[in-house]
């Protein structure tokens, strides 16, 4: 819950189904000493509070708006597999549920987009705001 507290004012959803993990960086797949891990101890590295039993976790995490929006091109979202995220974190949204998650919101902000007359990349924080409060009446849970 610490470390994603910075994602809090522009989240889009939540990280909530359990992982299916499988990094992209070869590092993210070896333990401490260097040896590779597969499996469930892969699984324990990413989220250790999934557990054996691979349950939702206990803390999702947000997902920020950040990881759909790309500076590369102003008026495109990118919520599939070339999302904006991390190898260990990748592992984790990587699964359908949460590739969802980033559909609804990248259709939400698009329909925004459009309605506004504005670039994805340069939504506001009020911008987002009206994002998320789509979502929600949509059912969309932005809340732990």
């Amino acid at each position: 819950e610490k470390t994603d507290k910075r994602n809090y004012k522009k989240r889009i959803g939540l990280n909530y189904y359990y992982s299916d993990i499988n990094g992209y960086k070869f590092e993210d797949l070896k333990d401490a000493n260097g040896n590779y891990i597969w499996f469930n101890e892969v699984g324990d590295k990413v989220r250790g509070d999934v557990g054996i039993k691979r349950d939702s976790p206990k803390n999702p995490v947000y997902v920020p708006y950040d990881a759909i929006a790309t500076n590369f091109v102003k008026n495109l979202l990118i919520p599939g597999y070339a999302v904006s995220a991390s190898s260990l974190a990748w592992a984790e949204i990587r699964v359908l549920p949460n590739q969802c998650v980033l559909g609804d919101a990248a259709g939400v902000a698009a329909a925004y987009a459009v309605t506004n007359n504005k670039q994805p990349l340069s939504f506001s924080n009020a911008d987002i705001t009206k994002i998320q409060a789509t979502l929600t009446q949509s059912s969309a849970k932005l809340e732990k």
